[in-house]
């Protein structure tokens, strides 16, 4: 049954759970976005009232950086669980390293990402098994 379907054939409701966990961090705002974007590609950046805000992984997670304190939140499921401790990782991490001086993040060429994809599959399935024409995000085989 599908979750939208609950309450038309049975008595019970859905709920959503927010998880949030507390960090003490002690370093710089530019350090732990230096961090995040070692971990995955799209980390934005914005100005809360609470202090400096930061959304990952298509923003499912959200971090709010305060005074000596990261506050980590997302919805609790399966995978948004997963992020939430990859990036619970990358804020110790960041808050362990000494101050450097940080670089300007790579970015990631998606063109030649995906030839060096096809190249790969290629070589571990052979060309006859990949089609290379890519649609989207979608890399179609035959098999």
């Amino acid at each position: 049954m599908a979750p939208v379907d609950l309450p038309t054939y049975t008595d019970l409701a859905t709920s959503t759970v927010t998880q949030r966990q507390s960090v003490p961090y002690l370093g710089s705002a530019a350090s732990l976005q230096y961090h995040l974007n070692q971990l995955s590609g799209d980390v934005d950046r914005s100005t809360a009232a609470s202090g400096v805000q930061f959304r990952v992984f298509s923003g499912a997670i959200t971090l709010t950086l305060e005074q000596r304190l990261v506050i980590i939140e997302w919805t609790a499921n399966p995978i948004n669980d997963m992020y939430a401790d990859a990036v619970l990782t990358v804020v110790l991490k960041a808050d362990s390293e000494s101050p450097r001086s940080i670089s300007a993040p790579l970015k990631v060429d998606r063109s030649h990402f995906r030839e060096c994809l096809i190249e790969l599959l290629s070589e571990m399935f052979g060309q006859p098994c990949i089609d290379p024409l890519i649609r989207g995000d979608r890399l179609k085989t035959d098999h």
